[in-house]
C-alpha cells in the first residue's frame, strides 16, 4: 500500500511521518500540525536557537540559575535517567568544562523540578540533548497524531531515532 509520507527539517535532521489508512489531505493537515509542534519544541530545546532554554543554560556562569520550561525540564530529567542507567556513558553535558579542582563525579548542573530551574556548577556548561531531544519530539508528535484520531503511523528523526504506533485491536 502507498501511504502518504511527509518530511520536515528540524533539529539538524529530516523528520518523516508516514500515516496509514487515512485520506491524504487529512494526513497532510495532521502532519503539518505535528511539524508545528516539532518547531515549537526545537525553539525550546535546541542549543542552536539562541532564545531556547538549552542555549540560555549553556551561557550560564558557575552558580547561576535560570528558569526553564516544562519541556526542557522533562527532557533533562529523561536524560539524567539515561545518564544514570548508562553509568554516564550518555551525558547531555559531555562537553562541559569543569572548574579547577572540581571532582570528576560532581554534577555539572542541577535541576529543581518544583521551581523549574537549572543551576550551573561548571566553568562552561555545554548541554546537547541529541537523541533524547529527538525522541521526546517524536513522542510529542505521536501524541498529537493520536489526538487527530490516527491509530497507525511511523515517525522518524533522520534515521537515528524512530517511533511507530499501531492499533493492536485492528491486527
Amino acid at each position: 500500500m502507498n501511504w502518504p509520507a511527509f518530511h520536515h527539517e528540524a533539529m539538524a535532521t529530516t523528520f518523516a511521518i508516514v500515516i496509514a489508512d487515512h485520506p491524504r489531505d487529512y494526513a497532510r493537515q495532521a502532519a503539518a500540525a505535528a511539524f508545528r509542534e516539532l518547531d515549537r519544541l526545537e525553539s525550546e530545546l535546541s542549543r542552536y536557537v539562541e532564545s531556547s532554554d538549552i542555549a540560555r543554560a549553556n551561557r550560564l556562569a558557575a552558580g547561576e540559575t535560570i528558569s526553564i520550561g516544562e519541556d526542557a525540564l522533562h527532557v533533562l530529567l529523561i536524560a539524567a535517567d539515561a545518564s544514570l542507567a548508562t553509568d554516564r556513558a550518555f551525558d547531555t553535558a559531555y562537553a562541559s568544562e569543569r572548574l579547577p579542582h572540581q571532582p570528576a563525579d560532581a554534577p555539572l548542573f542541577t535541576l529543581d523540578p518544583a521551581a523549574h530551574t537549572l543551576t550551573s556548577h561548571t566553568a562552561r556548561l555545554h548541554l546537547d540533548l541529541g537523541a533524547v531531544g529527538k525522541g521526546y519530539a517524536l513522542d510529542c508528535m505521536a501524541d498529537l497524531l493520536r489526538e487527530w484520531g490516527f491509530t497507525a503511523a511511523h515517525l522518524n528523526a533522520g534515521g537515528s531515532s524512530g517511533l511507530a504506533f499501531g492499533d493492536e485491536s485492528a491486527a
